[in-house]
């Protein structure tokens, strides 16, 4: 599975549980609006003049926050928000960045100006939680570490067992670590972190049950935080992607600029293939496809390819290089395609299989699986 924007394994929104308590006076203070932040930023060894900036995570188009220049490795930054606490980026000039909560108080930046990647910003409540979170999970990274090593071994050998095995142990790492995150969403409903994982951790819509009854449980204090509203929008796009439902309709232009309507494929039965020309595990399933669909095409089986590249030639390439004889979309918006951003999707490969009548009977099946059910529907 490719996950933008980083590693393409099930395993890679890891967020662990911390040792919670209920939110104090501080940080119920800090959510009455508007308030008035502080952050102090002391980097040693940085050079007078080196520029800084306080940004929104996610949209390089937004004016800075803030900005400033180092002096004697300091500065500060101030400033006042009418919208709850949500992670912000600091910037040092062409260096890796830094995030932080905003929230009412006085927070702290200080480390080395080459170690910046290990700065932990302290000092008020939000922040303070989301360390002792982020430091339960540096226990897990070296593990990690190893079981991606061992995976990327095993499959340049093309080990299929050993590949099996690790990927067990990957879902079995995933899924305790989800319910520990889980166990922290439930004792801190009223701490906008709760949103913040929600949104972070389940971020598919298999996992619409699970979101929809943590959102209902939110308290109404964090309802309008940034994180709250991206877990309400997220259920609303994925309630038609249930199993049952008439896949949403779109369209998009194909390889020679012609418009392709979701609808024309009426009286199919349709696979729509969710990928990418740089998606390794896409790539890896599509001579699965290739051979569902020479088998089962003239029985009336089809794939529509809504591809999130960005770059034509790439797209092409791929198309001709795995030899996918059917019908190609893409907008060339990369992981901000329509279809996708429409649908919800945040990690590739994904398809939805729908019937003659374009309701959906079956998601993100692979290999083996893919070629029982088409067979299924097609011969039953």
């Amino acid at each position: 599975m490719s996950i933008k924007p980083i590693k393409c394994f099930n395993w890679i929104f890891i967020f662990g549980l911390l040792s919670s308590c209920g939110p104090d006076m501080e940080q119920a203070e800090s959510y009455s609006l508007p308030f008035v932040y502080k952050v102090n930023v002391h980097l040693r060894d940085a050079p007078d003049s080196t520029f800084i900036k306080l940004s929104s995570i996610g949209d390089n188009e937004n004016e800075p926050l803030d900005s400033s220049f180092l002096f004697n490795q300091q500065t500060t930054l101030t400033g006042e928000l009418n919208h709850l606490p949500e992670r912000y980026r600091l910037e040092v000039e062409n260096r890796s960045g830094i995030s932080l909560f905003l929230e009412k108080g006085e927070i702290y930046v200080e480390g080395h100006i080459d170690s910046l990647g290990s700065v932990q910003p302290y000092g008020t409540s939000i922040n303070d939680q989301f360390n002792i979170l982020t430091n339960e999970l540096s226990a897990f990274a070296d593990p990690l570490d190893d079981l991606y090593e061992a995976y990327e071994e095993a499959d340049r050998a093309g080990n299929q067992q050993r590949l099996s095995e690790l990927e067990k142990q990957f879902t079995q790492v995933s899924d305790s670590r989800k319910h520990l995150r889980k166990e922290f969403i439930l004792e801190n409903l009223d701490n906008v972190l709760a949103p913040y994982l929600i949104s972070r951790t389940y971020y598919q819509d298999k996992d619409l049950d699970i979101v929809d009854s943590l959102y209902q449980l939110l308290d109404p204090a964090v309802l309008e935080s940034k994180y709250a509203i991206t877990v309400l929008s997220n259920i609303a796009r994925w309630e038609p992607l249930q199993i049952g439902k008439i896949a949403p309709e779109f369209e998009q232009t194909d390889t020679l600029g012609n418009i392709v309507h979701l609808s024309d494929f009426r009286g199919k039965i349709l696979l729509i293939d969710f990928w990418a020309a740089w998606c390794g595990p896409c790539r890896k399933e599509n001579p699965n496809i290739v051979e569902v669909h020479k088998k089962f095409n003239k029985m009336g089986f089809e794939v529509l390819g809504v591809s999130l590249d960005s770059k034509r030639e790439a797209w092409l390439n791929a198309i001709h290089k795995d030899s996918l004889d059917w019908f190609h979309v893409s907008d060339l918006k990369g992981w901000k395609n329509d279809v996708s951003t429409a649908y919800g999707i945040r990690a590739i490969p994904y398809s939805l299989l729908v019937d003659r009548n374009g309701k959906i009977i079956a998601k993100n099946l692979r290999g083996k699986a893919l070629y029982d059910k088409v067979e299924q529907v097609l011969t039953y």
